[in-house]
């Protein structure tokens, strides 16, 4: 919605895929659960941009973005979750 913003929304669209690689990948190395099974994820982008206009703006994000160097979490990928992971867990 706002491609001058990318470069702040590349960190948190990249947020909310290190909490869900969390869940895929690596949670069973802190005791807590694997929640995504392997292949669920497979067609995400392809039902996110599902529509010649958000095509468009996936290709103009991608633009902003360019000469841009972005690496991955040093560290557990649980910390990137926005919400309690232990209390969820829990519940």
């Amino acid at each position: 919605q706002e491609p001058e913003k990318a470069r702040e929304t590349v960190n948190i669209m990249h947020a909310a895929l290190d909490c869900g690689f969390y869940f895929k990948r690596w949670a069973h190395l802190d005791g807590d659960p694997l929640l995504i099974p392997y292949g669920y994820d497979v067609n995400l982008q392809d039902i996110q941009i599902n529509t010649k206009q958000r095509a468009l703006a996936y290709m103009i994000y991608n633009r902003k973005l360019g000469g841009g160097v972005y690496s991955g979490p040093d560290g557990s990928y649980k910390r990137f979750c926005d919400f309690d992971v232990d209390k969820m867990l829990k519940e």
